[in-house]
């Protein structure tokens, strides 16, 4: 019963030092000017098209957008410099969830259910492996023995 529990801990604990590291391997820095536009057209949500962001979109105005983020980012501005003159520019357009702070929780909510549930069901699955705890003793049997030569 404690090996299995440890097991399952250390299971528990490997899950999630991968997840960590992989949303810690996918968030380097991009490293040209085209790398860094195509990130900053992931944040921004198209103002015409519904949830897709401009990177995703093809409509003339995601276009647009995807032209001035990389004058903009050549023209050597920060992040941040760059999305208010998107936004002032094309009101409509807002931020995607960001991939920290509430943003992370909400992208990251799911996994985490997943990693859980997964380990909920694995413990649930080696407490039903195991021997019962309890065992009948003789007194116990003789009660059931008696009760069903009565019935």
């Amino acid at each position: 019963m404690k090996g299995s529990r440890a097991r399952l801990a250390l299971w528990v604990v490997l899950g999630i030092a991968v997840a960590t590291l992989l949303v810690v391997a996918t968030r380097s820095g991009p490293a040209t000017a085209r790398s860094r536009a195509d990130s900053i057209d992931q944040r921004l949500k198209c103002p015409i098209c519904g949830g897709e962001s401009v990177a995703d979109s093809n409509s003339d105005v995601s276009r647009s957008i995807r032209a001035l983020v990389l004058q903009e980012v050549r023209a050597g501005k920060s992040d941040d410099e760059i999305i208010a003159a998107i936004q002032r520019s094309y009101p409509d357009s807002s931020l995607l969830p960001a991939a920290s702070g509430l943003g992370l929780v909400a992208w990251g909510l799911p996994v985490v259910a997943f990693v859980l549930a997964v380990a909920g069901l694995g413990a649930a699955y080696a407490r039903n492996r195991r021997d019962p705890r309890r065992v009948a003793s003789p007194d116990d049997e003789a009660l059931v023995a008696e009760a069903r030569s009565d019935g």
